[in-house]
């Protein structure tokens, strides 16, 4: 579930899951663009479908709003845990899921 928190209130965008799988993303109508500097945005991830949803809210507030500065919390962030490769072709889990 994704919180977009824009000048003190709370929007949800909404999400539909396609047939095949995909995830779809739109946002709600939110304040207009002029007033928008900061938001924060609230993701509880718990599945690989909520992860998708939180990427494309950020692309689609991007494509709005364009360059404004963006606050991201995830109360738990799944595979965060794994701090080293273990075995030889392991992949480490915590780098892939790093956002930059």
């Amino acid at each position: 579930m994704i919180t977009i928190r824009i000048a003190g209130n709370r929007y949800y965008p909404n999400t539909f899951v396609f047939p095949g799988g995909e995830v779809s993303v739109k946002l709600p109508e939110i304040i207009p663009i002029r007033e928008v500097q900061e938001c924060q945005v609230k993701a509880k991830i718990t599945n690989s479908n909520d992860l998708m949803e939180l990427l494309l809210a950020k692309n689609a507030l991007d494509v709005k709003y364009g360059p404004i500065r963006y606050v991201l919390l995830i109360p738990y962030l799944p595979y965060a845990r794994q701090d080293r490769v273990c075995n030889d072709g392991e992949a480490l889990s915590i780098k892939v899921m790093v956002l930059e």
